[in-house]
């Protein structure tokens, strides 16, 4: 080799070496790096395992705490003397703190599935205290107001006066920004049975445009403890007061709790003075409490295809399943053939619930559009029947005048 060869061979060699000395001490500084990190996480997490249990420890040693008060309490009440003066300041200093409130809570909770016979009593004599409570969580922030009214919509008897008072008190949580708070702060009036705070506050948030969902509000209106029929009552005579959200969870409410208010409802429907949701909402409550002009109504809806859109049609379609009358039959024959999907269905699903006679069956069975045949089809396979041998076997076994039942 030449001299320059020589030379850049020994180089290289050195040049290797220095960076197998620098990788490894890379190495070393990394996984000095990586063990500290390591160590830090296991001490955190040792940190946070200790801190934990003793937070349990504090508050189980406070549970005990406010459970031997509020059984003292209760001794008190037992012989006829009223809640203690020091028992009320107490809870308006030790309750300020949400972590306290729910210890709290989680006392009466046991109480209560202890069936302590006392424990509405002693509810109704803190009332005092948690009138103060309301005052002051108003000015707290919005989870905390949350906590607040979790606290009262499980025991609604703490905060016992009349009605004005209570819709002072909890008016502000009804209409905060924060939907728990909200939905709490009703929940409360919905447990305490008063038909005439659930009303106004419901106004309240519909004339603030507050979301409230729906299908939540029907939910919650169910859990009402009051008179379910008067609440309906109050609700429809001032319905036009609420927005069409609230218009619709009211029908609803109407429907699952099994209200028969069909004269009512209809001139509402009849009006065509409201929402397409609410109208909607009117048809599905009709299909379980049938009304004649009703259903006279949803034939016309039916056939008026200018009048009324397709919504409309697929809702009438599925609601006269209720309405098993020969017009009632021959129309939904008729939107076999719609050009909408949705009420081909249905009306397939409402004939194979009805009374079908021979001479409709032989009509269903002479159509030669495509599309309401593949619908019977879908329908009837869906229920695990085939139509074509229901038809067959109908139309062969059965005299002109008997009417079958699929």
């Amino acid at each position: 080799m030449e001299y320059n060869q020589w030379y850049n061979v020994v180089i290289n060699i050195k040049f290797a070496s220095s960076n197998r000395k620098g990788s490894s001490l890379m190495h070393c500084i990394v996984s000095i790096i990586y063990g500290f990190i390591i160590a830090f996480l296991i001490l955190l997490s040792l940190i946070y395992k200790i801190k934990t249990k003793v937070i349990h420890m504090i508050n189980k040693q406070k549970g005990v705490l406010y459970k031997n008060a509020i059984l003292e309490e209760m001794r008190h009440l037992k012989k006829g003397k009223p809640s203690s003066t020091e028992h009320i300041i107490y809870l308006q200093k030790e309750l300020k703190k949400v972590r306290n409130l729910l210890i709290f809570e989680d006392v009466l909770s046991q109480l209560e599935q202890e069936d302590c016979p006392l424990l509405e009593e002693y509810c109704i004599s803190i009332s005092i205290a948690f009138q103060y409570l309301a005052d002051y969580f108003r000015t707290k922030k919005s989870l905390d107001k949350a906590h607040f009214t979790y606290v009262l919509s499980l025991f609604p008897k703490i905060l016992q006066n009349d009605d004005d008072t209570i819709s002072y008190a909890m008016m502000h949580f009804v209409l905060d920004k924060s939907i728990y708070c909200r939905q709490y702060a009703m929940l409360f009036f919905y447990r305490r049975g008063s038909e005439k705070l659930v009303v106004n506050s419901l106004k309240k948030i519909s004339k603030r445009n507050l979301y409230y969902s729906p299908r939540l509000l029907v939910d919650d209106l169910l859990l009402f403890n009051g008179n379910h029929k008067t609440l309906v009552a109050l609700l429809l005579q001032q319905f036009d007061l609420f927005s069409p959200n609230f218009q619709v969870a009211i029908i609803n409410y109407a429907r699952f709790s099994k209200e028969n208010r069909v004269e009512e409802i209809y001139q509402k429907f009849h009006s065509k003075k409201y929402d397409k949701e609410v109208d909607l909402t009117i048809i599905r409550y009709f299909a379980c409490y049938c009304y004649e002009p009703m259903g006279e109504k949803l034939l016309q809806i039916l056939y008026n295809k200018d009048d009324y859109n397709y919504e409309y049609r697929l809702v009438a379609a599925y609601a006269l399943a209720s309405y098993d009358t020969k017009k009632a039959r021959l129309a939904l024959i008729d939107c076999l053939s719609d050009y909408n999907w949705y009420v081909r269905k249905n009306a397939a699903i409402s004939l194979s619930r009805m009374t079908l006679g021979l001479d409709e069956i032989r009509i269903m069975n002479a159509i030669t559009d495509p599309y309401a045949n593949q619908m019977l089809d879908y329908v009837w396979q869906s229920s695990g029947k085939s139509f074509e041998k229901f038809i067959n076997a109908t139309v062969s076994a059965k005299p002109a005048k008997e009417k079958v039942g699929v």
